[in-house]
């Protein structure tokens, strides 16, 4: 379990922390999905000009995306990992200001339709996972030292059922948000995407009971007025045949737990590059 103290700007990680790091079996996917979208043309300015025709970024500068995958251990069919692979908040060398915010990933939604239409109860979950190499990276001021932290956890993040079997993972705070901006000033990002744990009744068969092709996938960058909600496509499934031959990442799942200390002060404006 994560413990957060939050006093006079400080931000500390108390400990121990028990967690895991995961690289997970290829052979326990049921599903892939892919978000793809542009930043918006804005109020931001691009080469030190407001952005025109003539003055503004190509579409693959701008592109927005995110990976993710979802696996279930035939051994715990009613336990669901949902991992966050990639995060690819534009291709700017360079980003500062308010749309540093704005573009990174602050939720992800999905849905669990049955195949036989059944409605499953509300899943126990769990933020107490990461990906391999998943690191919260930040510096108070552009005069500090960078942090990086290594992270066995993806903390901040948290469900909410937002329908039948609808659901959002989602943060609150843009110091937890996923970014693939390493150098960031005046806050945090986690970069290296993270993982979740949803554990259904002890009844389910998620793989015989979910069709896995219908998630409807959504990704969420930023917050309030200027958050951006981009759906995406189920680009593998075992629910979908012609989906199956998708080539699938090879790995072994492992296991490696960890105790930890973490450390970080946030403030000021951000940037990141």
């Amino acid at each position: 379990m994560v413990r957060i103290i939050v006093a006079l700007g400080i931000l500390l990680f108390a400990g121990p922390v028990l967690a895991t790091t995961l690289v997970f079996d290829p052979a326990h996917r049921v599903a892939s999905a892919e978000t793809r979208g542009l930043l918006p043309f804005g109020s931001w300015t691009w080469n030190g000009q407001p952005v025109s025709e003539s003055n503004r970024p190509t579409d693959e500068q701008r592109a927005i995306e995110t990976h993710w995958n979802f696996y279930v251990d035939p051994a715990q069919s009613n336990a669901l990992f949902v991992q966050v692979e990639h995060v690819q908040d534009t291709r700017f060398g360079f980003i500062t200001g308010s749309i540093f915010q704005d573009v990174a990933l602050t939720g992800i939604e999905f849905e669990l339709p049955t195949l036989g239409g059944s409605v499953l109860s509300g899943p126990a979950f769990s933020n107490q996972f990461a990906n391999l190499g998943q690191a919260l990276n930040g510096r108070p001021s552009s005069g500090d030292p960078a942090v990086s932290v290594p992270l066995d956890t993806t903390p901040g993040w948290e469900l909410s059922v937002t329908g039948t079997q609808s659901y959002q993972i989602a943060t609150a705070d843009i110091g937890f948000a996923m970014s693939h901006f390493e150098n960031v000033y005046g806050t945090t990002r986690i970069n290296g995407g993270g993982v979740f744990q949803l554990v259904f009744g002890d009844s389910v068969d998620l793989v015989a009971q979910i069709d896995f092709g219908s998630l409807a996938p959504v990704a969420i960058h930023g917050f309030g007025s200027s958050q951006q909600r981009i759906s995406g496509d189920v680009v593998f499934s075992v629910s979908s045949p012609a989906m199956a031959a998708v080539p699938e990442p090879g790995a072994l799942m492992l296991f490696a737990v960890g105790f930890g200390f973490v450390y970080l002060a946030v403030m000021g404006s951000a940037s990141g590059w």
